[in-house]
């Protein structure tokens, strides 16, 4: 198999497979944070993406530099909703094809105020139950299926009595 670099920027790489003919895209992993507020709920975020659509989910982006996923996960949910989940429990690890790439999701608890990042991505914050995040996952109204499958296999570990949301 013939590989040629496309592009790379030590976050995204583009490889074209000249026999057979294919392209793979690699992305550096990332990790998720479900922050869980005092009262229970979960705070979801829209995130205005470049191309102008918005995107219901999490405080979430790529692991950077020598952190792992967890402390991503805590640095994202700073960054973008200004609040640093003292206890995180990781409960998937999703991963993907194309891209080629995973994503690490933790509840988040504990939470106390950080400091939001003037980015500007984040463009509202709704709270939600528990049986409202798997509905929103059933009549995808979350648009991500890497989110979609992590609420998911947040519900089953709920259902066997592993997990305490």
């Amino acid at each position: 198999m013939k590989l040629k670099r496309v592009y790379n920027d030590g976050t995204i790489e583009v490889r074209r497979r000249v026999h057979p003919p294919a392209w793979d895209l690699i992305v550096r992993p990332a990790a998720t944070c479900l922050p869980i507020l005092d009262n229970g709920k979960f705070l979801l975020i829209h995130d205005q993406k470049v191309d102008g659509r918005v995107m219901v989910g999490f405080p979430g982006g790529m692991i950077e530099g020598d952190e792992g996923p967890k402390r991503a996960a805590q640095r994202e949910c700073e960054e973008e909703v200004g609040l640093i989940p003292k206890r995180l429990k990781k409960f998937a690890v999703i991963e993907t094809n194309f891209p080629s790439t995973s994503v690490t999701y933790f509840l988040g608890r504990n939470c106390k105020a950080g400091e939001r990042k003037p980015w500007g991505e984040v463009v509202a914050e709704r709270e939600v139950t528990y049986k409202q995040l798997i509905q929103m996952a059933m009549n995808a109204e979350l648009t991500d299926p890497r989110l979609i499958k992590a609420v998911l296999l947040l519900k089953k570990e709920v259902d066997a009595g592993k997990i305490k949301v």
